[in-house]
């Protein structure tokens, strides 16, 4: 006799949140990209149009998705000791299920101008870093807060997504040709954002990460496939994380030497 599958009981909050933000996402980005070809010079570039419509959307998914995983996170910390079982609560559920919305509607723009992302990402290899990133995401975060595993990590990588409003602005303001004065305010609160989001809280999560996985006792109904699953995808995001403010500081710099050799002219 073949045993019936098991649901979830958040599964349904999940999927509806999830589809509405998905097709809501995807909206949004066709509507940008009509305003943002109204509102530009007829000699734009189609790939400088799509930039800015999908940071549109960037911005659109942190606003929502970063109240709701911050809540999540306090519920979490605050109510019970930090394992890799935990309830997930159901702002946790509608945060990833955004999210995941947002995942899907940036890889239908991805799929729809593939030319023009890799005329904008610089080339093929950060956009499959982005693929890769969204894809992953879309697997693993759904089966972690559903199932009840890993879900404060998720909660903080969620939170995270709060720095992509910074990041996009700053992107939108190299667009546009904003001054250099407002590039440097730009850029500089960006890379504060980062830090105080990302960078500062790392230690600690990685000391849980640890600490769970090596240190204590494996709770009762975690399996052989959650460990390596956390094992092997906790730890992706803070080595991006790493990397990429390692490159924001780096780009940082050199806007502050090329600014000091114009002056020194």
């Amino acid at each position: 006799m073949v045993s019936p599958v098991v649901v979830p009981a958040q599964a349904p909050l999940f999927a509806k949140v999830g589809l509405g933000c998905s097709v809501a996402f995807i909206i949004l980005f066709e509507l940008c990209m009509v305003i943002i070809r109204k509102c530009t010079p007829k000699d734009t570039k189609t790939s400088a149009i799509v930039f800015l419509a999908s940071g549109v959307g960037s911005i659109a998914n942190a606003m929502a998705t970063s109240p709701f995983a911050s809540y999540a996170m306090w519920q979490m910390l605050h109510e019970e000791e930090v394992s890799l079982v935990m309830k997930s609560p159901d702002e946790l559920i509608v945060a990833a299920a955004i999210a995941c919305g947002y995942f899907v509607g940036d890889c239908y723009q991805m799929i729809r101008y593939h030319e023009e992302n890799l005329s904008e990402f610089g080339g093929r290899a950060n956009l499959i870093l982005m693929w890769g990133h969204h894809s992953l995401s879309l697997v693993f975060w759904p089966y972690a807060v559903l199932t009840h595993r890993d879900g404060i990590f998720v909660a903080f990588y969620l939170f995270t997504e709060l720095t992509n409003i910074l990041q996009n602005a700053f992107h939108f303001c190299n667009k546009l040709g904003a001054s250099f004065t407002v590039l440097l305010t730009v850029g500089v609160s960006w890379i504060a954002s980062f830090a105080i989001c990302r960078i500062l809280p790392m230690p600690w999560f990685v000391y849980q990460y640890v600490k769970l996985l090596f240190l204590q006792d494996v709770p009762s109904g975690v399996t052989t496939f959650d460990l390596v699953v956390t094992l092997l995808t906790v730890p992706l995001p803070f080595l991006l994380n790493t990397y990429w403010f390692r490159m924001l500081v780096k780009k940082a710099l050199r806007m502050a030497k090329g600014d000091v050799a114009k002056k020194t002219r």
